[in-house]
């Protein structure tokens, strides 16, 4: 609604700031009474859970994104894999794999370049005054990665007293979810960056374009030489330790490394000649490669049988006929055995029975 907004000031459409957000709230009265035969009772439910209590802020905000989070734009297995493969050679644990699963907002190393070219573009017409026919949907992205940032840094944002005390917003937890509405704007921002490769020439432009080649090539060279120091200094809340795992497994990181060189070509390139079909059809090869790759090794499928029989405590509990609360109990590190997970209906095996 709030994009619909700002395209309607772009337009120049003044008088839909009157009527957009009626039609909006209409939209979302229909929605909800479509669907409130499902939204009620899970209301109701939702009312006798421990956060409409009031959670805490621990609760809440204590695994907000810091230090070896972030990195994970750069290298999206840094904590491992799920499975042996190609950038681990031992599966996870269940706290790592959460951490992972929770933080991660990989994007692709290419638009990961493009982005930063973008915005700093924006800056630099902003402070000249300059006001293109997008400002106003680029400063809507931009705010959008930064509420992202602040929400998703959860305990470890100045600002996070505030998001805690925000309606609702309060309660939800694992904030660091909110990253995926800065991959949002960064993938946006890549699309723009090319955009404005393609139409524009100038000197601004070209200087921009090879700053974010050299960048986005020194970034992975940088964090791989500090992983194979041990004895080096935290930089930026990050530990050679907390990323030792690019040393150990060297394709979670030189693989990050290669694309960001290929990357860095292709923006070096593009300073100095437009972006034509050939160029263009070997970044939208460059990409599918990345997230191919991140796509299939991210998450890897698991066998359908293991949901053919329902667990042997879910089938007594069926049987009583009167509704049930399930509360799981695990230990420190959470780390349980797939087969232990699913009979104790552990988080997300849970969800999978129903």
């Amino acid at each position: 609604g709030l994009l619909a907004l700002v395209r309607a000031a772009e337009g120049g459409r003044w008088r839909s700031f009157l009527t957009l957000p009626l039609r909006l709230a209409g939209i979302y009265v229909f929605g909800y009474a479509l669907a409130a035969v499902q939204l009620a009772p899970w209301i109701e439910l939702g009312l006798a859970s421990p956060r409409a209590a009031g959670a805490t802020f621990e609760f809440v905000m204590g695994t907000g994104a810091h230090g070896p989070d972030w990195l994970l734009f750069l290298f999206p297995f840094i904590y491992g894999q799920i499975e042996p493969h190609l950038f681990g050679t031992v599966p996870m644990g269940i706290s790592a794999a959460v951490r992972a699963w929770e933080h991660s907002a990989y994007v692709g190393i290419l638009p990961l370049a493009l982005a930063p070219l973008r915005v700093a573009l924006l800056l630099a017409s902003t402070l000249r005054r300059q006001f293109s026919t997008r400002w106003f949907t680029l400063v809507w992205l931009l705010l959008l990665a930064l509420a992202g940032v602040i929400i998703g840094a959860g305990k470890y944002s100045p600002l996070a007293g505030l998001v805690y005390a925000t309606p609702v917003l309060g309660k939800l937890r694992d904030v660091e979810r909110a990253l995926v509405l800065v991959s949002f704007a960064l993938a946006l921002f890549a699309a723009f960056g090319l955009q404005w490769l393609i139409e524009t020439r100038s000197a601004g432009a070209r200087l921009v374009a090879i700053l974010s080649a050299i960048l986005i090539v020194i970034a992975p060279a940088f964090w791989l030489w500090f992983a194979g120091r041990p004895n080096a200094r935290p930089i930026l809340g990050v530990e050679p330790a907390n990323i030792h795992h690019l040393v150990e497994s060297r394709l979670s990181g030189y693989v990050p490394l290669a694309l960001a060189l290929a990357s860095g070509a292709l923006l070096g390139f593009w300073a100095l000649r437009r972006p034509g079909p050939r160029s263009l059809t070997l970044a939208a090869l460059l990409l599918l490669a990345d997230m191919g790759v991140y796509a299939v090794s991210y998450q890897p499928l698991m066998n359908a049988a293991q949901f053919e029989r329902p667990p042997a405590v879910l089938s007594a509990l069926q049987s009583d006929g009167q509704p049930f609360r399930k509360a799981t109990f695990l230990s420190g590190s959470n780390d349980m055995l797939p087969g232990a997970a699913q009979e104790t209906l552990a988080v997300s095996w849970a969800m999978a029975f129903g």
